[in-house]
């Protein structure tokens, strides 16, 4: 069963250009609801103003403890875990909906695993990123599966060792289901050159990362002088094909990452940023997590059909059993954006027609998206209403393509 936990600011506490409250505060106050529709995170008269919640400063370490979890399950309001247990039958998924940095990186993943304790069934932690418009439908991708990895290593951070790093992550994956291309020294024109030549379905990043005021970055290289160059999500968003459908944003191991959160705060950027669903590291981990997790990710992924949140499962178990006394499963987290837990569906062949409808359904949905910016920039004009009305044409398009594709598969 699928529950969603609303956060809303509660007070002048909360600073949302801030990954982390102040070290000089307290604990830090927000509203929480409890809804199974996500449709209801839209309702602004909804009558439930949510529940206050607070939370220890301790907790929003970098680095969590094997007790933060249990501490973090109770520090939910008494009457929300009242609820979730009333709903609990059979597996449960509590999806965090926030746009909070602050909410976003506590340690989630840990809280279920108490929750599901405490409750005697699984309860599964994802976060996912709310958008009006909906959303496109999964896109089919026939084997192989087309992976790109981008590693980078600038000259003036921290050296990684770059075969090292690939090799972690490359061995485990099957080449009769996966075709893999390796972009070393990446600068932000070569990935995107890239990226449009081979048509990638999973975009894997590895390397450092970086945070400023809130907004997360990928540390790529500098085409002139082999140095940092700092790209944020909304440049990597234009730059994507529509073939890639996952994204994964990995910490390296063989250096300390220059700032782990910045995977976090780019994975959450704002749902007007048109990014893929995201799997990423919330904190440092060591490289056999990253054997074990990403073999075990990638296997499932073709298993489940494209089922992202199925094959997160797989790797976060397969990389708790093996590293037991360790908490580096707890690192690896879900960001479902557009397409959701299940962003493609993988299989031996392809319905040309049905494809073709979902690539329409993809630029129909970025179409829809690009409107619905615009519109937020007018005030009430006729040229308002004219984007209005190509925001509805554009919606509804997307809304007749996954018609389509759903009736083609049923048939």
């Amino acid at each position: 069963m699928e529950l969603i936990l609303h956060f809303r600011p509660a007070g002048h506490e909360y600073a949302p250009d801030l990954p982390t409250p102040s070290s000089n505060k307290g604990p830090l106050s927000f509203l929480v609801s409890l809804m199974v529709n996500r449709e209801d995170l839209f309702d602004e008269g909804r009558a439930d103003p949510g529940t206050l919640m607070s939370v220890e400063h301790d907790l929003f370490r970098r680095n969590p403890e094997s007790t933060d979890g249990s501490r973090l399950w109770t520090c939910l309001p008494e009457q929300i875990r009242a609820a979730i247990k009333l709903r609990a039958d059979g597996e449960i998924w509590l999806k965090i909906a926030s746009g909070m940095p602050s909410v976003d990186n506590l340690p989630w993943e840990l809280a279920g695993q108490a929750a599901g304790m405490e409750l005697g069934r699984p309860v599964r932690v994802s976060r996912f990123v709310p958008v009006r418009l909906p959303p496109a439908p999964a896109l089919t991708a026939t084997l192989p599966v087309r992976i790109l990895i981008v590693v980078t290593n600038p000259k003036d951070e921290r050296l990684l060792d770059s075969n090292r790093e690939v090799y972690a992550l490359r061995a485990g994956i099957d080449s009769n289901q996966y075709e893999v291309q390796v972009l070393q020294e990446a600068t932000a024109d070569s990935a995107a050159a890239m990226m449009q030549s081979f048509q990638p379905h999973v975009l894997h990043y590895v390397g450092h990362s970086g945070a400023n005021r809130g907004s997360g970055y990928l540390v790529l290289h500098d085409p002139n002088r082999g140095t940092t160059e700092w790209v944020g999500a909304d440049d990597i968003a234009k730059a994507l094909p529509v073939s890639v459908r996952v994204g994964c944003l990995s910490t390296c191991f063989t250096q300390q990452n220059f700032d782990v959160t910045g995977l976090a705060l780019f994975a959450h950027a704002p749902a007007t940023v048109r990014l893929p669903t995201m799997v990423i590291n919330r904190f440092s981990i060591d490289e056999k997590a990253v054997q074990t997790f990403w073999r075990v990710f990638y296997e499932q992924m073709i298993t489940a059909g494209g089922n992202v949140a199925a094959a997160l499962v797989a790797g976060q178990q397969a990389t708790a059993a093996a590293e037991p006394n360790s908490l580096n499963w707890a690192s690896f987290s879900l960001v479902a954006r557009d397409g959701g837990d299940q962003p493609l569906h993988i299989g031996q062949q392809r319905d040309a027609g049905q494809f073709a409808s979902e690539v329409q359904a993809q630029f129909a949905s970025r179409l829809a998206a690009d409107l619905a910016d615009k519109l937020r920039a007018f005030s009430p004009s006729s040229q308002s209403e004219s984007l209005t009305r190509s925001l509805s044409e554009a919606q509804q398009r997307v809304r007749e393509y996954t018609k389509r594709i759903s009736k083609s598969v049923t048939e």
